[in-house]
């Protein structure tokens, strides 16, 4: 067993069920890579197909090789929110967390999200500060600065919660701000967000800035007062957003 499954298992292993919502084929084996590389143990994988024309085999044939991981299809024309509303309802742990299809999940990304919900408390835990890489631009930029604190927003890509919250609070049945939607919602009810440390995650930006649900071009993210830039011409950006967690203060 590797030092790195060792420290791992060193932790309590309460089980989380990882979402997640795609509707872009040619991400299939990006989105397996995430969650395969997960050193937290006791965890499970809901996929939601949101399109119509698609190889759900493909898909079924992948999740075989995995434990714990079921595959669905929903209609295209169904919304984000219904769909993680969806996949929220099938969660068979007491904790749930949203993983995008085309962002990057390094191994301890489960494991500090666990230890946020046991160090903080809070009903819901995620990044608010984080990394962005712009693979047009090469730039690896850091993304608002709230680290170990409680918040009022988490970036959408991390969210996590409680089911019982869920329970309580649906995502928005729209596709855009669903996550925005689902924070505010969640404040109102009385649930407190925690923001845990910015490292493990990082929002990956497409050079064809239009084939993102969120079509924000690369000047816009650069030129935001809450960013600053990491490192210039960087195409490795995993080795700046990596942290194994008794590296982290």
């Amino acid at each position: 067993m590797s030092k790195l499954r060792k420290n791992q298992q060193s932790v309590t292993a309460a089980g989380i069920t990882v979402i997640t919502s795609t509707n872009k084929p040619h991400f299939l084996e990006h989105m397996f890579g995430n969650y395969h590389r997960q050193v937290w143990p006791n965890k499970e994988w809901i996929i939601v197909l949101n399109m119509d024309k698609v190889d759900i085999k493909r898909y079924q044939a992948m999740a075989a090789k995995f434990k714990n991981v079921r595959v669905y299809q929903l209609p295209g024309r169904r919304s984000l929110g219904q769909c993680l509303n969806f996949a929220s309802s099938r969660a068979k742990h007491p904790y749930v967390t949203r993983m995008d299809d085309d962002e990057y999940y390094a191994p301890y990304y489960l494991t500090g999200i666990m230890r946020s919900f046991r160090k903080s408390k809070a009903a819901l835990v995620g990044k608010r500060a984080y990394f962005i890489h712009l693979s047009g631009s090469k730039l690896l930029l850091q993304r608002f600065y709230p680290e170990n604190r409680f918040v009022s927003i988490l970036a959408g890509g991390t969210i996590s919660y409680k089911k019982s919250v869920w329970k309580k609070v649906k995502f928005a049945n729209i596709s855009l701000g669903e996550d925005v939607r689902f924070c505010r919602d969640c404040r109102r009810k009385g649930f407190k967000l925690y923001a845990g440390n910015k490292y493990n995650f990082c929002a990956l930006r497409r050079k064809q800035h239009n084939t993102h649900t969120w079509k924000v071009s690369d000047r816009e993210f650069i030129d935001h007062r809450h960013t600053h830039i990491v490192r210039k011409n960087c195409t490795t950006y995993r080795k700046f957003v990596e942290r194994p967690l008794n590296a982290i203060i």
